[in-house]
């Protein structure tokens, strides 16, 4: 395993591991490349052709963890590479783009042997045995009261290509770990656009139902409906674990964090397990109107939202035959793929190209 702190920025961190260092020609590894703490879109690694393996990505996943009030985020690229030549092989460097910036994915080594059958009795790890503790710790106590999400829309109506968006909110009276998404929404009819995690989890202690709870959305996607009707949507499951002790989790949980000052007695030793809990979600319900014929443009192509648009040159003078550049922006909310590139129109005394 390699951890590379990235400079300048003091809290992201990026690991590159691999499950097994050595395997058989033919055997497959899982390659992860581990971003923690990041701040801004991250981009997918861009993975070069590995010598000796044939790869292919196993998918992307999000982690952000309350515990004991504090939050932190990780992303996992995850790809599997099957090896099909001998020798000791170098996987990586990558390349990763994090907030606009590029930065480059240290490199594993690992070995790849003819067949299973030369690996040494030696290579598997053969650690302590202990018995489980005198006091079991509880089991099955982890109720619908103590975790749950609520998965809700912003607005319950919009026209065909106008954003809604849906937000995954998590409540938790327990120390607990989002692990992604055991059952994905299904989104057919909807063009899908997932906002990138926060660096900073926003969290907010709430009453609810008469009992405290740490609040933070911990998921946030914009949905463009492709055509009309009223959809019922299924919003999936979340994956998350929890983290139960022999005593009050929540009143340990809000003893040391920002909510507040609060202090306990000091108490015996704590006991916890740490249990995995799917978080199913209810159903949300939003109605896509067609788009109004009255007025619309002979060029309108489908683009939808509240946008605005900017126009520079980098030069207002120049000498025949020097170039200058041009410059259209747009910025806005909505879908951005709806949008074309404007054709301009041709002007006396210039050659135009588009830009590279």
């Amino acid at each position: 395993m390699l951890f590379m702190p990235l400079a300048g920025w003091a809290e992201v961190a990026i690991e590159t591991s691999v499950d097994r260092a050595r395997v058989a020609v033919g055997e497959e590894l899982t390659l992860d490349i581990i971003i923690t703490n990041a701040e801004g879109p991250i981009s997918k690694p861009v993975i070069s052709q590995i010598e000796g393996f044939a790869s292919y990505s196993q998918g992307h996943s999000q982690e952000l963890t309350i515990v004991n009030g504090k939050s932190s985020s990780r992303s996992i690229f995850s790809y599997v590479l099957m090896a099909n030549s001998v020798g000791k092989k170098t996987i990586g460097p990558f390349e990763i783009s994090i907030g606009g910036k590029l930065f480059k994915v240290g490199a594993v080594q690992v070995e790849v042997v003819p067949d299973g059958s030369n690996f040494p009795a030696s290579a598997v790890s053969q650690g302590p045995v202990t018995a489980p503790p005198v006091r079991a710790l509880p089991q099955g106590s982890v109720s619908s009261q103590d975790i749950f999400v609520k998965a809700w829309l912003d607005r319950d109506e919009v026209t065909v290509n106008e954003p809604a968006i849906l937000t995954y909110t998590l409540y938790t009276r327990l120390s607990a770990t989002y692990k992604g998404f055991e059952k994905e929404p299904s989104l057919t009819g909807f063009w899908v656009e997932d906002f990138p995690p926060e660096k900073t989890l926003k969290r907010t202690e709430q009453i609810f139902n008469n009992s405290r709870y740490v609040v933070a959305d911990v998921r946030k996607i914009a949905l463009f409906p492709t055509e009309p009707g009223v959809f019922t949507l299924d919003s999936g499951v979340i994956a998350s674990t929890v983290e139960v002790s022999n005593q009050d989790d929540f009143d340990s949980f809000f003893s040391y964090n920002v909510f507040g000052g609060r202090r306990t007695a000091i108490r015996s030793p704590i006991l916890r397990e740490v249990v995995a809990r799917s978080l199913p979600t209810d159903p949300v319900t939003l109605v896509a109107k067609t788009l109004p014929e009255a007025g619309k443009p002979a060029s309108f192509k489908g683009a939808v939202g509240q946008y605005t648009v900017e126009s520079s040159v980098d030069k207002s003078e120049i000498d025949q035959g020097n170039p200058i550049t041009y410059r259209l922006k747009i910025a806005g909310q909505g879908n951005i793929h709806t949008l074309e590139p404007p054709t301009l129109p041709k002007i006396e005394g210039f050659k135009m190209y588009d830009s590279s």
